[in-house]
């Protein structure tokens, strides 16, 4: 079992994209608002000293409403098989 982590602007646009692109992958824990995407990256690296096996998952930006563009989620999840 592998833990993945990643961050994104657009919660809902990254729940489709995973299960999509990579096999029906669907984020466990999701969190957020972070204010700054400083804060997001922080808590990033909190999570791969967490879990020192843990995979990042670079997802593509997608568009967001000039009102949500200060906004940044992180997300987990725990896959069976390897994300390409």
């Amino acid at each position: 079992m592998a833990i993945y982590i990643g961050m994104t602007q657009d919660l809902v646009c990254a729940r489709e994209y995973l299960l999509t692109i990579h096999a029906g992958m669907a984020p466990d824990i999701e969190m957020g608002p972070f204010k700054k995407k400083e804060e997001a990256i922080g808590y990033i690296h909190f999570m791969k000293n967490r879990f020192p096996n843990a995979i990042e998952i670079q997802l593509p930006l997608f568009p967001v409403r000039q009102e949500d563009s200060h906004k940044w989620f992180v997300f987990s999840l725990e896959h069976q098989g390897i994300v390409h």
